[in-house]
């Protein structure tokens, strides 16, 4: 009797099991059902709004005195509204104007009235009817004018042979023409879009299924050996795809002579040259800089071909990775599902993979594996971070924090203090290293503390006010959330292995500072998916997936706990994948341009770097080219792209490189002093050139300064001149302080008559010392009043104003540069005003030294 009511509660509880699978089985295939629905039949997936307004240049006109209808074919699902341009308003303002759309049984799809009054005659109005369509389909726009004195005309053209408008009538009768309007649909997801969100979702709901039913999942493994075979043979082909996407293309071809290409140019160089960075040179790159952006260039063989073996090692190193990955998969280690999920969420949000991410990325899953057991790769990290040293600072400052939070973290929750040696051998070796390449303690000392002032600059001078849009702080909000979500979850289901999800805190928080402060988030995005692809696999899958269903007490009594936090972490990884997908709204037509340009560029290592097309376009007038000769030149403020057409130039190098990375007063500074030293160059070609609407000259006061006294224009042919160093210097005049003011940063600032020279300064409030590292400054605008009625305005460079500035108006033409550092003709400056949306992160009051000359 005993035995019968066991074998009747197994029953039971089998059924129970069933019925469990039966209904997970059930649900997750009705919520990817729902899906393909939604992103593929609906097309409910859509962002932004498009409307390409058509040239109003020439135009015909149609009266609203009578219905108009317009026959048109949607281009898309989602319309959110139509723009056209009225004219004949009464003045009155009295009257309506209707809109409709009707689909071609006469249905009325939406519907708009606008009063006359509200419309502005000769100008774009637009008018919302917001209604899901048939892309393709043909409807019809009525417009018709109510209780109006003089119905408005509305403009049209001669109906094109392209374009979305089909029949026009008016009066009752068809005409010859088309509203001359604009559609403004709602753009729908690209296909490759889709299919990523849709591998992304089947990826979570495979994960939520094994999850929810991992014994019957363990059961099916064990049963049958070709599961486990088509397992290992997923995992192996998805990381090998994931290698052939993931390496960067390293080859840099030079593109213009424009802003980033020229220092791009100079890093291939350098090398070349007697110049070392930390005494000569002082940039936010080092003297392997040139890997990240590698050219064949005519006088750099050893320097390129090195630079091709040093990638080659660096790709053994990640196939090696991958390697100890899928040994640690076999041996129970790394869970199928998190390599999964690993590879497709850096497949959706993938883009072009950069140079710098890609070593940050190799260093977070060496770390990841050695932390998993792959004892053998200890070395990795180490020569990545001596790479990164002398390779790109800000990455390596990225790894390093890394690397000492994880320490921190592996001591904590392991008690190992191993970890310490995934970094220490590669922190010793460079001062080593760089005594080697430079023997002076002064100029390593220099080398980091000048790249760390640079960076403290760089985010105050080189940001955006406008960098987030509202779509895009709610995908920052769910990321971090996300992300936050797996670290509580790893913690609470396994906190020992959560050292190196919680140490990615500081790469992720460097990703959004970068992303926040000018580029956007979408590029955060794009090199925050390679990263989050590494810490997936941190995350101890394994413990969480075999706590569902043990039956030992400690464990069942939080079942519930670990199916919510499971669930979570499953669908916040799932989350991720999609928001990466959606927000950068992949085309397939640009994967396919990127893996084509890299595995041309892997096919033809030999080929030159600059284009012949990219000399041909960048010729200079032959005047130019004769008046510097065979003379020591330099290029002001950044085109030094001009050296890769002109190689057989004599350049020589300031040491900014040029002057987009020198606002603080430190590096302005030094430059001065060099251009007024021996090792100037003759001459100096110069282009009246600035980036983010700056004030010319005076966003480098200090050099601009240094070369007004010690150069002349020589001669000016279309955009640029060259300038010639002066046979008598002039000499440095001597500022004596006459008077000192706080003022209100809004008020405007009044020049006192005997005032020849001015020192601003603005310190940053609390607001904006915690925006400045939590997020970024505001900008700030200045206005200079001159004595000829003339204005100057543009966006001013806070650091460099402690540097001071002469009250003189500065150049705004080739010609006015002429005058003034030629015949020294300038007007004086009268007034400034400071304004921008950056005062509110500067204190109030602001400190002005006046100087005259003595």
């Amino acid at each position: 009797m005993k035995e019968q009511k066991v074998d009747t509660r197994q029953r039971k509880i089998s059924n129970i099991r069933f019925n469990k699978v039966l209904f997970t089985s059930i649900l997750v295939c009705g919520i990817f059902i729902s899906g393909i629905f939604y992103l593929w039949i609906y097309h409910g997936l859509r962002y932004g709004y498009e409307a390409e307004r058509p040239s109003t240049e020439t135009f015909e006109t149609v009266s609203t005195e009578e219905t108009i209808t317009q026959e048109f074919i949607a281009r898309e699902y989602y319309l959110k509204g139509i723009e056209f341009v009225f004219i004949n308003l009464a003045e009155d303002g009295n009257g309506e104007l209707d809109f409709r759309v009707l689909d071609s049984d006469g249905r009325i799809k939406a519907n708009s009235e606008i009063a006359i009054s509200s419309v502005t005659a000769g100008e774009w109005e637009f008018i919302p009817l917001r209604v899901r369509l048939k892309a393709g389909e043909s409807y019809i726009l009525e417009i018709s004018a109510k209780d109006c004195s003089i119905p408005p005309y509305v403009l049209a053209r001669e109906k094109g042979t392209v374009g979305e408008n089909t029949v026009l009538t008016a009066s009752g009768a068809e005409t010859s023409l088309e509203l001359l309007n604009a559609y403004g649909f709602a753009v729908s997801a690209s296909r490759l879009e889709r299919l990523l969100i849709t591998v992304m979702l089947a990826v979570c709901l495979f994960g939520l299924w094994i999850f929810w039913n991992n014994e019957k999942w363990t059961a099916i493994c064990k049963q049958n050996a070709w599961v486990k075979q088509i397992k290992d043979g997923i995992a192996a082909v998805l990381l090998v795809v994931q290698f052939v996407f993931m390496i960067p293309d390293i080859i840099y071809v030079l593109e213009n002579t424009g802003f980033d290409p020229s220092w791009r140019y100079f890093l291939n160089v350098v090398n070349g040259t007697d110049l070392k960075f930390g005494r000569d040179i002082y940039f936010t790159y080092g003297p392997l800089g040139y890997l990240f952006y590698l050219m064949k260039l005519p006088g750099n063989t050893i320097e390129y071909w090195s630079g091709i073996v040093i990638w080659g090692i660096i790709f053994l190193f990640h196939l090696w990775m991958l390697l100890q990955l899928y040994r640690l998969y076999q041996k129970g280690k790394i869970h199928f599902w998190a390599i999964t999920a690993s590879v497709c969420c850096y497949l959706a949000g993938y883009y072009a993979p950069t140079r710098d991410n890609y070593l940050l990325y190799l260093m977070i899953l060496a770390v990841v594996l050695w932390a998993k057991g792959a004892k053998n790769i200890v070395l990795i990290p180490n020569l990545l971070l001596l790479l990164m040293f002398f390779g790109k600072f800000s990455t390596f400052t990225s790894g390093f924090a890394f690397c000492i939070l994880f320490c921190i973290f592996d001591v904590l929750f392991r008690k190992n203090w191993k970890s310490i040696w995934l970094f220490l051998p590669g922190i010793i070796l460079m001062p080593v290293c760089y005594l080697v390449y430079c023997p002076s303690i002064k100029n390593l000392f220099e080398y980091v503390a000048g790249i760390l002032k640079i960076s403290s600059g760089w985010m105050l001078t080189m940001q955006f006010d406008s960098v987030l849009q509202p779509s895009e702080v709610r995908w920052l909000i769910i990321l971090i959330a996300c992300y936050v979500l797996l670290i509580i979850g790893n913690l609470w289901s396994n906190y020992k292995s959560s050292a190196a999800i919680i140490a990615s805190c500081a790469s992720m928080f460097f990703l959004y500072k970068y992303a926040t402060t000018r580029h956007g988030l979408k590029v955060g995005i794009w090199l925050f998916a390679m990263l989050f692809s590494a810490t997936i696999l941190s995350i101890d899958w394994n413990v969480l997936f075999q706590k569902i269903g043990q039956r030992a007490k400690a464990v069942r009594k939080n079942q519930i706990i670990y199916y919510v936090c499971g669930t979570a972490m499953i669908m916040a990884v799932g989350c991720t994948g999609i928001l990466e997908a959606h927000s950068l709204r992949s085309s397939m037509g640009y994967v396919k341009e990127t893996l084509a340009a890299k595995m041309y560029h892997y096919t033809h290592l030999g080929e030159n770097s600059i284009p012949e097309e990219l000399v041909k376009e960048n010729q200079l007038p032959d005047e130019i080219l004769e008046a510097i000769g065979e003379h020591t030149v330099t290029v002001y403020p950044w085109r030094n792209g001009y050296g890769a057409v002109y190689p057989e130039w004599n350049m020589v190098w300031y040491p900014s490189v040029q002057n987009g990375n020198e606002y603080i007063p430190w590096l302005d500074g030094i430059v001065a002093d060099w251009f007024c030293s021996e090792k100037a160059s003759e001459k100096i070609l110069l282009t009246n050139e600035t980036i983010d609407h700056h004030i010319p000259y005076l966003e480098n006061p200090l050099t601009w300064e240094a070369i007004r006294n010690n150069y002349e224009v020589e001669i000016i042919s279309d955009d640029v001149c060259v300038l010639t160093q002066r046979k008598q210097k002039i000499e440095i005049e001597k500022l004596e302080k006459v008077g000192e003011q706080i003022s209100s940063s809004n008020e405007a600032i009044v020049c006192p008559e005997n005032a020849d020279y001015v020192k601003i300064h603005l310190k940053l409030n609390l607001k904006g010392f915690i925006k400045k590292w939590l997020y970024h400054v505001g900008t700030v605008n200045m206005v200079l009043d001159c004595e000829d009625g003339s204005r100057i305005e543009g966006r001013s460079v806070i650091p460099n104003l402690e540097s001071g500035f002469y009250l003189e108006k500065v150049p705004e033409t080739l010609e006015e540069l002429k005058q003034v550092i030629n015949d020294n003709v300038s007007t004086s400056i009268m007034q400034i005003q400071l304004d921008g949306k950056g005062l509110e992160d500067y204190q109030e009051n602001v400190t002005i030294e006046w100087y005259c000359l003595q």
